[in-house]
């Protein structure tokens, strides 16, 4: 069953109230709470079993009515529910029910009733088949933050990694702000890194040059984090492979496709981009 807990001194301590959504299916787990304007009501998001999730409906976050259940292929635990404007226009609001390791469905309410698309698969998905097991995804249970100060969605994600000799394993990403744009294909979430991240960066070395001089700066690069940034340009089959780290990632038709560790990824635009690479102690992140 699902519980809530409340706090009478902002957060410091908590009382237990109980079970307010028992059991629907065994181990169903993972809810997301959201005020929603256009339902007029809290809704819950919730995993149920296999790649089935659930919309749930209250006015008080103690009595709850079963709403929509939906099968998301591909798709199983922590979902999450947050709303994003398209191309940034206020009036323009969507809600999109998100679900691990990254699909997604975007929608509007209309009261108590989630109307949505088809289910898009998201950019941390290869194209080379489904995710079988969470240690197969490039990024893992990406969740957002409530009550960010400029009102931006933030999220973040749990990598998949190893730290060899030490007594743990794995890490989160780096804040991802995520917006919904216009595309041919429909709403489409883009995520790019929070602007905070650039308060990281301690020493900046601008590359220029040709092939060689660029190759010699970077291979100067030290430090335990790194960021490289490149404005690029691909002729029609023109291809790009780096080494960071002694992690292969291969830029290749123009500029198209993306041949990484993770699996093979379709790159968006026309051959022309900003490529972004962060090298941690034990995790790479790529935004084109």
């Amino acid at each position: 069953p699902q519980c809530a807990a409340y706090s009478l001194d902002g957060g410091r301590t908590f009382r237990k109230y109980g079970p307010v959504v028992p059991e629907i299916e065994p181990m169903n787990r993972d809810p997301k709470v959201q005020w929603v304007p256009e339902a007029g009501c809290w809704v819950m998001a919730l995993y149920l079993i296999d790649n089935d999730y659930a919309l749930l409906y209250s006015d008080d976050l103690l009595h709850w009515e079963l709403g929509e259940r939906m099968t998301l292929p591909g798709t199983a635990e922590c979902p999450d529910l947050f709303r994003l404007y398209l191309d940034g226009d206020r009036e323009k609001p969507y809600w999109v029910y998100f679900g691990s390791p990254e699909n997604y469905l975007v929608g509007t309410f209309e009261g108590r009733k989630f109307v949505h698309g088809d289910l898009i698969r998201g950019c941390t998905q290869p194209e080379s088949g489904e995710v079988k097991v969470f240690t197969d995804a490039a990024a893992y249970a990406p969740q957002t933050f409530f009550g960010t100060a400029d009102g931006e969605v933030v999220q973040l994600s749990w990598i998949p990694t190893r730290f060899p000799g030490e007594a743990f394993a794995s890490c989160m990403s780096l804040p991802w702000k995520l917006e919904l744009r216009s595309t041919d294909d429909g709403p489409r979430l883009y995520k790019s890194p929070a602007g905070a991240v650039n308060a990281l960066r301690e020493v900046e070395t601008p590359l220029s040059g040709g092939f060689a001089e660029v190759s010699a700066s970077l291979r100067q690069a030290r430090g335990d984090a790194l960021e490289l940034a490149a404005d690029l340009t691909f002729q029609p089959e023109g291809v790009l492979t780096l080494s960071v780290r002694g992690v292969l990632l291969s830029i290749r038709e123009g500029g198209r496709k993306l041949l990484f560790p993770t699996g093979v990824y379709s790159l968006p635009g026309d051959g022309t981009g900003t490529l972004r690479v962060f090298a941690d102690r034990g995790s790479l992140e790529l935004f084109y």
